[in-house]
C-alpha cells in the first residue's frame, strides 16, 4: 500500500467518525485494506473490474452487495456516484439458535485451568445470556459491569444501552477478572498483549468450534438469546430494547415460533371459551371436569 493511499484512508477514517458507529468503522477499515490488495481504490474502473471478476469467479450476488456497501461509503467519501446493488430474489432470515444440548457442550467445553480458558468461558457465557455483539464484547469496559446490568457503550448506532446482567452471569465473570492478564487495561476482556479485538474474537471461536465440537459463532449466541427471551413470555419492546435494535420489526424475526413450539404454546396457555346466554367467558371452572363430557 502507497503512503498516499494510507494518508487518504486514514482521512476516510476520521470522516466515517461524524457518521457511523465504531464498530462499523472497524469493519469498514478491515475490508478497505483487503479490497487495497485486490483493486486500485483510487480508480472507478479499477474498483469495478474488481467487482466483475468476483462475479465471474462465482462469488453469490448477496457477497458481491456486501462488497458494495462497504466501497460506497469510500465512494461517498470521495464524492462520486455510488454503485448500484444487484438484484437479488429477497430470503426469508431463518433464525438459527443453539439447542439445550449445544449450550451444554459450549459452556462444559470451555472450562478450563489457564486464565484463556476462563476468560473464553466467561465470554461464551456473557454472549448466550446477554445477547451482546462481537464488538460490544470486544468493547466493554470495566466500569461497564454492574451490580444487576452492564452498560453497552457505542453500540451499533452508536447508542448506548443497558442491558440485564444476570448474578450467576456476575459471578463467573468476576472470577475470571480475578486472574485475567493485562490487569491494568480498562477493557474486561484481554490478551497478555492488551485487549481483546473483535478480529483475534473470531480465532476464538474456532478454537471454541474444535474444543467443544460444536459449529460456534458469536452471533448465533445473540439468536439463542434473542429465543429464549420469547420462549420466556418476554415482550418484543423489552427485548428489542436489550438486543440495542432501533426497530421492533427487527426484532419480531425473533417471534416467529417452530410447529412445535407454537403448538405447545396454544396447547397450555390458550383461554377455553364457553357461552353464558348470548356471551362467551373464559375459564370456567368445572368441579367434575369428564374430559368431552365436561365441556
Amino acid at each position: 500500500m502507497t503512503e498516499d493511499l494510507e494518508a487518504k484512508l486514514q482521512e476516510f477514517e476520521e470522516w466515517m467518525y461524524e457518521r457511523f458507529s465504531r464498530s462499523t468503522i472497524e469493519d469498514t477499515m478491515r475490508k478497505m485494506r483487503f479490497f487495497a490488495k485486490k483493486c486500485d481504490l483510487g480508480s472507478r474502473d479499477s474498483i469495478k473490474g474488481f467487482l466483475g471478476e468476483e462475479r465471474r469467479k462465482g462469488s453469490s450476488k448477496q457477497k458481491v452487495n456486501e462488497y458494495i456497501k462497504f466501497l460506497n461509503r469510500w465512494l461517498q467519501f470521495r464524492g462520486e456516484d455510488k454503485f448500484i446493488y444487484l438484484r437479488t430474489t429477497k430470503r426469508q432470515f431463518v433464525v438459527k439458535r443453539y439447542d439445550q444440548e449445544e449450550v451444554k457442550a459450549l459452556i462444559s467445553g470451555t472450562r478450563g485451568p489457564a486464565v484463556e480458558d476462563a476468560r473464553d468461558h466467561a465470554m461464551v457465557i456473557l454472549a448466550l445470556n446477554t445477547g451482546l455483539r462481537r464488538s460490544e464484547i470486544a468493547n466493554l469496559r470495566m466500569e461497564h459491569v454492574h451490580d444487576h446490568y452492564l452498560t453497552v457503550v457505542g453500540g451499533k448506532g452508536e447508542k448506548n444501552r443497558d442491558v440485564y446482567l444476570d448474578p450467576e452471569t456476575r459471578r463467573i465473570l468476576l472470577e475470571y477478572l480475578k486472574m485475567r492478564n493485562s490487569r491494568d487495561s480498562p477493557y474486561v476482556f484481554t490478551t497478555r498483549l492488551g485487549r481483546i479485538t473483535p478480529e483475534y474474537m473470531g480465532n476464538i471461536a474456532g478454537r471454541i468450534s474444535e474444543r467443544t465440537g460444536v459449529k460456534f459463532s458469536w452471533h448465533k449466541c445473540r439468536h439463542t438469546y434473542a429465543k429464549n427471551l420469547i420462549s420466556s413470555d418476554v415482550d418484543l419492546q423489552t427485548i428489542s430494547q436489550m438486543l440495542g435494535h432501533e426497530r421492533l420489526d427487527t426484532t419480531a424475526i425473533y417471534s416467529v415460533l417452530d410447529t412445535e413450539e407454537a403448538l405447545e404454546r396454544v396447547r397450555t396457555k390458550r383461554p377455553r371459551f364457553y357461552r353464558d346466554d348470548e356471551m362467551f367467558k373464559s375459564r370456567k371452572s368445572y368441579d367434575n371436569f369428564d374430559g368431552l363430557a365436561g365441556i
